[in-house]
């Protein structure tokens, strides 16, 4: 399952998307009550801190290992960012630069023990570090891959691809890899 992330509604007649829960919060509570569900909850990379993220994984539990997963997306939103109060990098490339620091920071934070200083492009951070790590290893990650350049980050990063078809209301093609 796929909770994406949506902060506000595109509008309209319709108002598509205005009535969407946080999918990380969603995702835990269905991996509380299933037992072979598996969940990528959508992280955008610029609304969710990464040290905050790196606590939140599902995967602590043993028999759980696979079954929680982050879809990363570096978001594209214009209104969105809007409504968090942040600017939208018109450079695409720099979403995603941005989008790969964040994860490289999540995965030493679950992989590197002890406290440590990340001094990196987009995050500076001092003397952090979380714990518990994950219980089997490093969940599963997944991409939205619609362009070239967002498919470089998932080929680099992800276990799970999918490919939207047509524009954000038609829906997504699961792809594995």
């Amino acid at each position: 399952m796929l909770p994406i992330a949506r902060w506000i509604g595109y509008g309209g007649t319709t108002n598509f998307h205005e009535s969407v829960l946080d999918p990380v919060a969603l995702a835990a509570a269905l991996l509380a009550h299933t037992d072979r569900l598996v969940v990528f909850a959508t992280i955008h990379t610029a609304f969710n801190h990464p040290v905050v993220a790196a606590q939140g994984d599902g995967d602590r539990r043993p028999g759980r290992a696979g079954r929680a997963g982050l879809n990363i997306v570096a978001g594209w939103n214009k209104p969105e960012y809007d409504a968090m109060g942040i600017d939208l990098p018109q450079d695409h490339d720099d979403r995603y630069a941005m989008a790969q620091e964040w994860w490289e920071v999540v995965r030493r934070l679950w992989s590197e023990p002890g406290r440590y200083d990340i001094d990196g492009r987009f995050w500076r951070l001092l003397g952090v570090e979380s714990n518990p790590k994950p219980y089997d290893g490093l969940p599963p990650s997944s991409t939205p891959a619609p362009r070239p350049r967002v498919g470089d980050f998932a080929a680099r990063n992800s276990d799970v691809v999918f490919t939207v078809v047509g524009g954000p209301e038609d829906g997504a093609e699961v792809v594995r890899r």
